[in-house]
This record gives C-alpha cells, structure tokens and sequence, in this order.
C-alpha cells in the first residue's frame, strides 16, 4: 500500500476495491448520483462514501 493511502471497508468489513472506488467516483461526478445512493449501492456507510470521494477528487494527502 502506498504510502498515505487510505483503505475502505464495506459495512461487513471487508475491504472497498480499487474498481469500486473507480465506480463510486463515475458515478458520483458523471451521473450525480448522492452519497447516500452510493453507500446503499456499495454497502459502506455515507461518511465512508464522503471520504472516498474527497479523497479521489482532491487528492487525499496533507503533505
């Protein structure tokens, strides 16, 4: 894992994948789906959702 980033778990705790959190973003910023859709979608609770997102379009690291 790179250094920095971050991993995800799915509400029964298994870990988010990189093709998930591809699809979340699509989803989010070309077909404006709502967070809440995304973490009812993915099984991950919507503060997860928020963070994958903010982390993906803003880059993620502090420094």
């Amino acid at each position: 894992m790179a250094r920095g980033q971050k991993s995800f778990q799915h509400l029964n705790k298994s870990p988010v994948n990189d093709d998930e959190i591809y699809m979340m973003v699509m989803l989010y910023t070309y077909q404006h789906k709502s967070l809440e859709y995304l973490a009812r979608k993915f099984n991950i609770s919507s503060s997860v959702a928020k963070e994958i997102i903010i982390r993906s379009r803003f880059g993620g690291t502090c420094g």
